[in-house]
């Protein structure tokens, strides 16, 4: 993203046993992002306080209020685009029926919201290219 400073993004990983897809009887061994500790709003806030013009007050009342409104525009069908970072949608679950009449809403099981991230998200996490993208194995590698 062209216009927000450059981190160096240093990822955790660990080694994770998974069975092939294809042949269950054999496995291999990959790696796997291990998370770490949730950022507090609180946090993310001061942080983007200190970076901006804006106080953490200004902050906590745009982010509610884009909460708001995201929300309400999934509610109404719509996608949010929002720009560099990437856009929000809606996607379900469903059971299928045996003819196209027999669907209805009832066939819905679950809505899920899905985040799309935009290219310039895509090209700051890229490993292949990306110098500032690092990763850091266990203490045993």
């Amino acid at each position: 993203i062209e216009h927000i400073k450059t981190y160096t993004c240093i990822i955790t990983l660990h080694v994770v046993k998974r069975k092939n897809p294809k042949d269950v009887t054999k496995s291999a061994f990959y790696p796997s992002i291990a998370l770490q500790t949730p950022v507090k709003r609180n946090s993310f806030y001061d942080d983007i306080a200190n970076e901006s013009t804006m106080t953490k007050h200004d902050l906590k009342a745009g982010v509610s209020a884009l909460e708001a409104q995201l929300i309400k525009y999934l509610k109404e069908g719509y996608s949010v685009r929002l720009g560099d970072l990437g856009s929000f949608h809606l996607t379900c679950k469903s059971k299928g029926a045996a003819t196209a009449d027999l669907v209805t809403a009832k066939n819905i099981l679950r809505i899920h919201v899905k985040f799309t991230p935009s290219a310039q998200m895509e090209t700051a996490m890229k490993v292949d290219s990306n110098p500032d993208v690092k990763f850091l194995m266990p203490s045993n590698k």
